[in-house]
């Protein structure tokens, strides 16, 4: 045999041997590229229960289209259909209509970038993979479509480029004669921000950029509106007159209506409200008087609010009704400012999440519109912003998220169920204690945690799945207390066991940094400030507990 062929086998048998030997546990669910070489699996998406990604495997052409049940013999490839696709630009863009399953996909050749990207779909078999069509037709040329926005049954919207008109919107009901542009306008440097559906129509942020004769003819990105037919995308509120772009590149659809950044030239960028009329399309509210921007830039939607953050007296979080009288700061300790990075801003469960500094690193905060709560004293790097926080999704009562904690630039997987005592470590939970870094793409899929992350195999597929948590483990969990906590290495520990137990302490990438037996009912600990892992172990049970040591 192979090397290659015993790692396989070697690797099979471990999984096999955690699936039937542990209640829970985080799994890589298959080495996709052998050896400690990258799989990198990215994009990961939900459709019909089935998890479909794209990833390289190094040693053959299945570089491209995957798919995963959650079991090794079951994430298989699927075809060879670019898995790196335009990455830093637009991505495979996956996107559920009428049956199949919608992306971006090209061809590849590694030496020579990415050629003849277009609009693919699939019903997840090979012979079901297939391109809807040519849109830019010249040789290898890419029309590189993207923003695939449903509109309805039959009808999904996106922005291409023919090589002819620069990008502009197209419709398809997913045949090639049903893919066409809907309006053709002059110059070849237009593009669209983003797309939003409302009622039976969808609203556009959308550039013209065109010339007549010696004489440059402008209009910088405003607001347009289509019903899906050919012909029908029309302007109806500029925003900011002159060349100047009015409308940047973030909106929700929340309250009946869309939110969105604007800039009429005497405010800066600020909260826009369009129920897709000139007259319904107003100002919410100016909340940094003054031409500076406030620098929104994250929208969400909770309930009967939206949520943002701008920079005004310092960088603050907002809620907004739709309102002028509505729209009003949220209340956060003295001394601390909300993150105004894309996407640490997050509405999941009833709650927004997101992270706010007092002094140079970023905590974790959550809030239900009336009371706000740090659930985290996790000290993530303010120095490298990408690396602070990825996605936050859902599934029954937590909400799993990744970050880098104490300044580090790897994430773990982390989740919360709104509370500071429920805000744990993935990894905590569990005996023997595996903790993946470089966390990203957290995707819920047929009700268990799809994500990437990286063990001693590289960059890979990995997955937990809760429901394989025993009940009575959770309960166990409220049969120890550990007070005070956060301490400065002091903790009294609580526990009517007859007989003392044993303890080990972790750091929060698992590596072991104390241990020993409790006395007293009460241990210290000779560690830097940070957050660390306490399990405690009585006849053969662990209790796990999260600890915070403080300077």
């Amino acid at each position: 045999m192979t090397k290659h062929i015993m790692k396989y086998l070697y690797i099979n048998l471990f999984f096999l041997f955690f699936t039937f030997y542990t209640n829970a546990q985080i799994v890589q669910v298959k080495d996709i590229y052998l050896s400690t070489n990258n799989g990198s699996p990215r994009e990961l998406f939900d459709f019909n229960g089935t998890l479909f990604f794209r990833a390289n495997d190094g040693l053959s052409l299945d570089k491209g289209l995957w798919k995963s049940d959650g079991t090794v013999a079951g994430t298989v490839f699927v075809k060879d259909v670019d898995w790196s696709t335009v990455g830093i630009y637009f991505g495979y863009n996956f996107t559920s209509f009428n049956g199949n399953l919608y992306f971006t996909g090209g061809s590849t050749t590694f030496n020579n970038g990415t050629s003849n990207v277009e609009l693919w779909k699939t019903d997840g078999t090979n012979q079901g993979t297939v391109r809807v069509k040519d849109i830019n037709p010249a040789g290898t040329a890419s029309s590189n479509p993207n923003k695939l926005t449903v509109l309805n049954n039959t009808t999904m919207l996106f922005q291409a480029n023919d090589g002819v008109g620069g990008m502009e919107l197209y419709k398809t009901d997913g045949t090639n004669e049903g893919t066409v542009k809907i309006t053709d306008f002059p110059g070849n440097a237009n593009g669209i921000s983003w797309i939003k559906t409302l009622g039976t129509s969808a609203i556009m942020g959308q550039s013209i950029y065109y010339e007549l004769g010696e004489n440059p003819n402008r209009i910088g990105n405003e607001l347009y509106k289509t019903n899906g037919t050919v012909g029908n995308n029309v302007f109806f509120k500029e925003i900011r007159p002159t060349i100047h772009n009015g409308v940047g590149k973030f909106a929700v659809n929340a309250l009946g209506s869309i939110f969105f950044l604007g800039d009429d030239g005497t405010t800066g960028w600020e909260l826009w409200k369009t129920n897709g009329t000139a007259t319904g399309t107003v100002l919410v509210k100016n909340t940094r008087p003054g031409a500076d921007s406030p620098e929104i830039e994250r929208i969400v939607s909770l309930g009967n609010n939206i949520y943002f953050t701008g920079t005004t007296n310092g960088s603050r979080l907002w809620k907004s009704d739709g309102t002028t009288s509505g729209t009003v700061e949220m209340p956060i300790a003295p001394g601390v400012v909300a993150s105004n990075y894309d996407s640490y801003i997050a509405a999941a469960n009833g709650l927004v999440y997101f992270f706010a500094a007092d002094g140079n690193s970023y905590d974790l905060y959550t809030t239900n519109g009336t009371v706000t709560t740090k659930l985290l004293d996790c000290n993530a790097s303010g120095l490298f912003p990408v690396n602070l926080a990825t996605n936050f999704v859902a599934l029954n009562e937590y909400v799993y998220f990744a970050v880098g904690t104490n300044f580090s630039s790897t994430k773990e997987l982390w989740r919360t169920n709104g509370t500071p005592a429920g805000t744990v470590s993935v990894a905590s939970l569990f005996t023997p204690f595996v903790n993946p870094i470089d966390v990203s793409n957290i995707t819920v899929c047929n009700n268990k945690i799809f994500f990437t992350g990286t063990l001693n195999d590289g960059n890979e597929l990995m997955m937990f799945d809760p429901s394989t948590l025993k009940t009575t483990e959770n309960d166990q969990l409220k049969a120890v207390s550990v007070y005070p906590n956060p301490s400065e290495g002091t903790f009294n520990i609580d526990y009517d066991f007859i007989e003392n137990p044993s303890i080990a302490v972790y750091d929060v990438v698992g590596k072991k940094v104390a241990d020993g037996e409790i006395v007293d009912k009460k241990i210290k600990l000779d560690l830097k400030a940070g957050i660390y892992i306490l399990k405690i172990k009585y006849q053969n049970q662990y209790y796990t507990k999260k600890i915070i040591i403080r300077q």
